[in-house]
């Protein structure tokens, strides 16, 4: 469930979240994400970095806080990922983080997707991570997420897969090019644990590629290469980061041309080129 803005404390006041959502432009951390057969780097994660009134705002803080706010969760969301696309590295695969509520929220009859739109001009490359730890009915809208972006010809990643929910999303496996295991497994995670031995091997029955998260030392990376990890991330590969800040020009530009392109299906594919290109 989301927590309120004041429940995270007074230096995240429902002020200062509107600040940083309305007033400000997040930086983006582009994480690599590595291949541990030949340490070559596939594509990159991007992060969304907030702040606001001189104060960095965890982004997961940032979201949960405004689920009691669900147009505020769906601009916040469609601005990072506009920027995200705008800033992002030219090689390789760019994985985007996309909050199921903040597209369902996003949704504007069965005409037009915003997301699904934004996305067009890059699908080639472009892998969606679904993160579904939260709720029963998040976990319904994300298989519709699915299963629309599959549609689209855009690949799936799924997130933050642990022990406690891994299952519980085996119904998306059949979506997913990726499966994403959360750092918890470097904790809890071994080939003695079943709850871990059972998930890993559900996931590696999918097909799909398997990435363990987290990664910050050689330790970890002897651990993902030991149980057939494919790609591996974290902040072992910190020197490999690519940080990028975004500006307030660069996000009224994004924001003219979505306007120019609010229900125009036929023109949204072009504009987004021009974007991403830019």
């Amino acid at each position: 469930m989301g927590q309120t803005a004041s429940a995270l404390g007074p230096d995240f006041a429902p002020e200062v979240l509107f600040a940083a959502v309305i007033e400000g432009v997040p930086a983006v951390e582009y994480q690599p994400i590595v291949r541990v057969e030949d340490g070559a780097i596939i594509g990159y994660e991007a992060l969304a970095r907030f702040s606001a009134w001189g104060r960095a705002i965890p982004p997961d803080q940032l979201f949960a806080a405004l689920h009691c706010n669900p147009m505020l969760l769906h601009y916040a969301e469609w601005k990072c990922k506009a920027i995200q696309l705008a800033l992002a590295p030219k090689k390789g695969l760019l994985f985007l983080n996309l909050e199921p509520d903040a597209w369902h929220q996003g949704q504007c009859g069965n005409w037009v997707d915003p997301y699904l739109e934004l996305f067009a001009a890059a699908r080639e490359r472009l892998v969606v991570e679904i993160d579904e730890s939260c709720h029963l009915h998040a976990a319904t809208i994300s298989g519709t997420l699915a299963e629309r972006l599959a549609e689209r010809g855009i690949a799936v990643a799924i997130d933050d897969l642990t022990p406690t929910h891994g299952i519980a999303l085996r119904s998306l496996y059949q979506y997913a090019a990726f499966l994403k295991f959360d750092r918890a497994f470097l904790r809890e995670g071994s080939k003695h644990n079943p709850f871990f031995e059972h998930l890993f091997a559900v996931a590696k029955e999918s097909g799909a590629t398997l990435v363990l998260e987290g990664v910050e030392r050689a330790e970890d990376l002897a651990f993902a290469e030991a149980l057939g990890f494919d790609c591996v991330q974290g902040f072992y590969f910190a020197d490999r980061i690519v940080r990028k800040q975004g500006t307030t020009q660069l996000w009224r530009r994004l924001w003219r041309e979505r306007r120019a392109c609010t229900g125009c299906q036929m023109t949204c594919a072009v504009c987004d080129e021009e974007v991403i290109d830019g």
